[in-house]
Formats: C-alpha cells, structure tokens, sequence
C-alpha cells in the first residue's frame, strides 16, 4: 500500500484552509515572509479570558499554522485500522479493571449510597464524553486534548495536560498487575510464586507491539472474555440472592449481619453508611461523596475513542455515536454491578484491605475480604463455591487487558507529545519505517511502548517475600498509585476548560462570519444543552478534586514544631494530605513552568482558526457495512 498523502485525507474548502495549505506544500527553498504579529484587541476579555494562562499582545502566526496543520492533516505514520467493534472492545477493555471486582465503595457507601454514586457520576462522564465528541469529530487526528488545547487554549496547557495524562494512563498499568498478583494469595496462600508472576502480565500487556491491526482483534478477544465474565457475574449474583438450596451460607457466621431472604433489597435497611465515625445525614452523605473518587476511577477509559479517533475508520462519521454507546454500555455495566452487589452482603461485614500504618506491619488480609462477589461466593455452598476460582482467573485477566490498553494509550500520548514538540523527539519514533508495512495497520512508537512498559515493573513494589509482610516499598507504591484518580479528573477538567473556550469561540460573531460553513459543521454534533453540561461537568470534577482529601483534616491535629506535650499526630494524616493534593501544584508547576520559559501565549477568542475541519467520508476510509443476519445484527448491537 502506497504512503498516504496528506491531500488524500482532508481537502481544503476555504480561502482561510487553502492558506494553510499551501503552506504546508510550499517547495523546499521558497522564501517564507516573516510573521506578522496579531494584536490582541484589549477589549476582548469575556468568559474564561481572566484564566491563569496569561495574555500577551502578540500572537506568532507562523506557531499557530505549524501547530493547526498537525490538527488538521493526519501523519503518514498511524493509518487508521480501528472500526466499530475494535474501538468499542478497547474502551470497554480500559475501563473494566479490577475496580468493579474488588472496588471498597460499598463498605464506604452502602448499597443505596453506591448506586446513588456510580449513576451521578455516569452523567458527570457523559457531558464530559459529549464535550470531547464535538471537537474531535472535527479534528480527528488532533493528537488527543494535547493538539485541542494547544490550539485553543495555549501550548503550555497542551503541555501540562499531555504529561499528565500520560502519568494516570501509565501509573494504573503497575496498579492493576499488582491488584491481579495479590489474587494469587487464594490459590498460594504463602505468595512463594508471587514474584514471578509480574513478568506474566508484563508480557501480556505488550500486545501494542504488534501493530493496531492485531492488537485490535487481540484487544477484542479479551474484551470479549471480560464483557461474558461480567454478565455471568450477575447471573451468579442473582441466583445467590434467589437459589433456596443455598440459604444456609447465611448462617455463616462469617458473614455478620446476613439474612435469610429472597429479597434482593433485604439490605437495604441500611441504605447508608456513616463515613469514618461521622454520625448521622452528615456521615451518610460523606459516605456517598466518597464512592465520586472511586466512581472515577472506575469509569476512567470511557474517553478511549476520542483519544484513538485519528486510528478510527470513517472517524467523522462513526465517531458521534460510537462514543456515546460506549458510554451507555460501560455506566450500564458499572450501575447493574454495584446494584448487584448491594444485594449479596452486608455492607458492614466487609473489610476493605487493611491500612499500614507503617512499613513492616503484618498484613494477612486477603484481596476479596473487600469484594462483595468475591466474599459471597467464598462463603456460598459448594455448588457456588466452585466457581470462585475461575472468577479469580477472571479477575487476572481483566487486569491483563486491561494493563495492555493502558499500555497502548499511553504510549500514545508519548507519541502526541513528541509530535507536539513536547517531549524528546525519540519519543516520537516509530518502527517499522517501510510505509507499506504502516499502511497496513504495523506501526509501533517503539520508545513510547518501551517508557511507558518500565512503569509495569513498579509492579514489584508490592511483592512480599517470605513472610506476608507488607514493606516500605509497598507503601511507597500505594502512595503513587492513590494519586490516579486526582490525576484523571485533572484531564478532564483540562479538557472540559478546553471545550468552554473552543464552544466561546463557534458563538462569536467574528468567527460565524468568518468560518461559517466550518461552525455549521461543528454544531451538527452539538448535544443539547451545552455549554451547560461542560459546566456541570467541569463543577462536579472541580468539587471532588478539592474536597476529596477532606477526611486528612478530621482527626488528629496539625502541627508545625512537636513538642512533648504536642497531641498526637497520626503519620497517615500527611501521607492522605500529600498524594491527595500533590497533583494539583504538580499540574500548576507543568503549565507556568512552561510559559516562563516558552513565553507562549493564550489564543483569543477572535483569533481561534476552525478551517480545516473533517466532513463524513474524509480521510479515505470507508465506514464498516452493517450485517444483514440475525445473529450479525445482534452482535454489532452489542459491541459496535
């Protein structure tokens, strides 16, 4: 297959597109004018202008052409291989982990606090998803919320926002292989083949290596496995709940507080918990504001397809729709599962992983003491107990699968940063160099693959020889690891910042006239109520950012000089303080540590170019075609 052009994907269709065209294929000697500086008008201050991302007089033209042709005209280097199905099992592939399986919430929430939490914040991701859609389907080879916000808002936001992504995709790759090798306690109790173990998922985390065409049906196959292990999951779930024979595990006295009861609401009498010994409707909305974190953990890979559109068949096209069921079928997932295990147990009689309060403690606890389906099947009669341990081997390969998208989305944002001129340009390179071999779907960012993999091996961290003794670097990696979650609502919030400015800049006046057919191409995919949803959006990720940590300030006493007669002072409390709080100046330092020293400027809203924007049928891909079979039909229902 011959290289593609950049012409063969996008056309130019205006005066202002053709400029930037031609500029682009301009002959190598041709003497190129200086640029000419753009006065920002001083009036020109509306929503969102007094944001720290200061403004200077000038804005460099020839930045924002070099910047606007890596929007609008895709590489030679990833040709899109995705269609439907293998878009649709990568998102649900990165957003199942082991956080359903052995998620705490509950324990946190209660069954009516859990469900109440997992379905907010299923709207919260939806107008975030909606958002992100209507830019990208536009801009498909926008190299992720880096090229949007590079263009829209200002390079250093572009910057910040592309490492830091980078970080919560990266980071969660060691998590879930530790959370799988902790499993390997119910089989092997005193962990002798625990450190062996980590190499096996490593391994099959790498399948990004072999291209996005294969990786896409491997992916596929496993989301498969996944999406069937999930299913079967509440089927067992409800039968627990309603098989007579199986009535005396709750005689378990395992099991405090269970019922003898074909209920399936029979526990929630107690609908709410009280949060850390806080009493009352306060303690119960605290523990119902807790399960936003883990609910955003949990839900973290729904924006999968907007960051892989410019691999997508027909991207324009397919795009709009495909992200929004993926998101239907992902909070369907999450929503039904927390129901299902509000009905199996008592919220008080699980027990999350206990916390260390120092390095070296004993820890015997085991992973499923805090899984509700883990410790309803563990404690069912023998017909159940059988079962666990395929859902235990179920459990291990969800995190597999889940660590290889994570692997192969990061290694992309290596790859956007690099391109972007943020990053070392090795970073951007990528193997094989034949373009026959690219054209069919075989292109790696070799060194993105290889950075991007070293995270795995803090996987490490957590193993625990000899003795089931939990270690310093065990701590040290849970500290890392708890601060994902933060990190993740500061891409969206990244992002939902971009959209306000990008949604400021289709309602400007100066910008209808000028790019009106691009704007009327815009607001096709527009979803009602916007810029409202954004907003809610952004307040809701804004709210749980700040306030996630508040539960360091309830007990103990801060102090700067301890003195023998100070009161005590819990080490944890700092611990909570810092990994819940640190990526917010970490964040803050990325962006102004950047414009100090690129002196870059924020893009105005007059000044915002949409020329260039993607129609259906660019790029040269031809949409899948729809089965006409019963079963075929079924199947692209489900999974496309």
């Amino acid at each position: 297959m011959p290289p593609l052009s950049r012409r063969a994907h996008v056309r130019p269709r205006t005066a202002s597109d053709a400029t930037i065209h031609s500029e682009v294929t301009r002959a190598p000697n041709e003497a190129v004018a200086p640029p000419t500086p753009n006065i920002v008008p001083a009036q020109e201050f509306a929503l969102f202008s007094m944001m720290p991302f200061g403004r200077a007089p000038a804005v460099d033209q020839r930045a924002q052409r070099e910047a606007k042709e890596k929007l609008v005209y895709p590489n030679d280097v990833f040709i899109p291989q995705f269609g439907r199905r293998h878009t649709s099992m990568i998102a649900l592939s990165g957003a199942i982990g082991t956080g359903l399986f052995l998620g705490t919430a509950l324990y946190d929430a209660g069954p009516l606090g859990i469900l109440l939490g997992y379905s907010t914040w299923a709207l919260v991701v939806y107008a975030y998803v909606v958002s992100t859609v209507e830019m990208v389907t536009v801009f498909p080879y926008c190299h992720g919320t880096v090229g949007l916000a590079n263009v829209f808002v200002d390079p250093a936001l572009g910057f910040a926002m592309g490492w830091n992504a980078w970080y919560h995709w990266g980071i969660t790759i060691p998590s879930q292989i530790a959370s799988a090798t902790a499993l390997l306690k119910y089989w092997d109790p005193a962990a002798k083949l625990a450190p062996f173990w980590p190499f096996l998922f490593i391994t099959f985390s790498c399948g990004s290596v072999f291209g996005a065409r294969k990786y896409g049906e491997l992916e596929s196959l496993m989301a498969y496995i996944k999406f069937s292990a999930v299913i079967l999951l509440a089927i067992i779930g409800l039968a627990l709940d309603f098989d007579k024979s199986d009535q005396p595990r709750f005689n378990d006295s395992s099991i405090p507080g269970a019922k003898m009861s074909h209920n399936p609401f029979k526990y929630w009498d107690q609908p709410f918990q009280q949060y850390v010994g806080v009493k009352g409707n306060l303690g119960q909305f605290l523990g119902f504001w807790a399960t936003f974190m883990q609910a955003c953990f949990s839900y973290f890979g729904t924006e999968i397809p907007t960051i892989i559109a410019g691999e997508i068949k027909d991207a324009p096209r397919v795009l709009p729709k495909l992200a929004r069921r993926v998101w239907l079928r992902i909070s369907l997932l999450y929503v039904f599962g927390v129901f299902i295990a509000g009905t199996l147990v008592p919220a008080s009689s699980l027990n999350p992983s206990k916390k260390l309060d120092l390095p070296g403690s004993p820890e015997d606890d085991a992973p499923w003491d805090g899984s509700a389906f883990l410790l309803a099947l563990s404690h069912s009669s023998h017909g159940y107990k059988v079962l666990t341990n395929l859902f235990v081997a179920g459990i291990m390969t969800s995190a597999a699968s889940a660590a290889s998208t994570e692997v192969f989305i990061a290694s992309r944002y290596l790859f956007f940063l690099a391109e972007a001129g943020h990053a070392p340009k090795f970073l951007g390179t990528v193997w094989p160099k034949d373009p026959r071999q690219r054209g069919k779907g075989k292109s790696v960012p070799v060194f993105g693959v290889l950075v991007t993999t070293a995270f795995a091996s803090l996987s490490f961290m957590c193993m625990r020889p000899g003795a089931n003794t939990a270690g310093g670097a065990e701590q040290v990696f849970k500290w890392i690891t708890s601060m994902v979650a933060a990190a993740c609502l500061q891409a969206w919030i990244g992002t939902l910042y971009t959209y306000l400015r990008w949604w400021q800049g289709t309602e400007d006046s100066r910008n209808k006239h000028r790019f009106e057919k691009e704007i009327k191409r815009i607001k096709e995919n527009r979803a009602w109520g916007q810029p409202y949803l954004a907003i809610f959006s952004l307040s809701m990720c804004g709210l749980i950012l700040i306030f996630n940590g508040w539960s360091s300030f309830k007990t103990g006493v801060w102090v700067i000089y301890h003195s023998d007669t100070a009161p005590p002072f819990s080490k944890n409390q700092v611990v909570k303080f810092v990994t819940t709080y640190l990526p917010i100046p970490l964040l803050l330092l990325l962006v102004f540590g950047y414009k100090l020293i690129n002196q870059t400027t924020m893009t105005g809203i007059a000044d915002m170019d949409f020329s260039g924007v993607a129609y259906e049928g660019d790029g040269g891909q031809v949409e899948e075609k729809r089965p006409t079979s019963l079963w075929g039909r079924i199947v692209w229902f489900l999974v496309c």
